[in-house]
């Protein structure tokens, strides 16, 4: 993989983005993108858009910039987390789950 490449990678699987909040997402797939297109949209709700060239065939790169988030609601006095999700978590997978906070 060419670094330019590895770095872009990184930097937006490094950007935080919950469900709401993706703007620092945005920013890094917006700075890559603007590289390889002619034209650059967006909406008022962040979604991005871009175009390239002016033929027959078009192409459509669709995709979710945000993650998965949950968020902690209390800190119980034996240590134990209340959660509570946020954004995306399937709840059948939590049980005996690993968190990193």
């Amino acid at each position: 993989m060419e670094m330019k490449n590895k770095e872009f990678l990184e930097g937006l699987l490094n950007a935080l983005s919950p469900s709401g909040m993706e703007k620092e997402a945005t920013k890094v797939w917006d700075s890559y993108m603007s590289e390889f297109t002619d034209k650059y949209y967006t909406d008022r709700i962040g979604n991005s858009a871009y175009s390239l060239g002016s033929g027959e065939k078009v192409i459509l790169v669709s995709a979710h910039i945000d993650e998965i988030c949950m968020g902690v609601q209390n800190i119980k006095d034996d240590g134990t987390l209340n959660i509570i999700n946020l954004a995306g978590v399937d709840r059948k997978c939590l049980p005996g789950a690993q968190v990193v906070i």
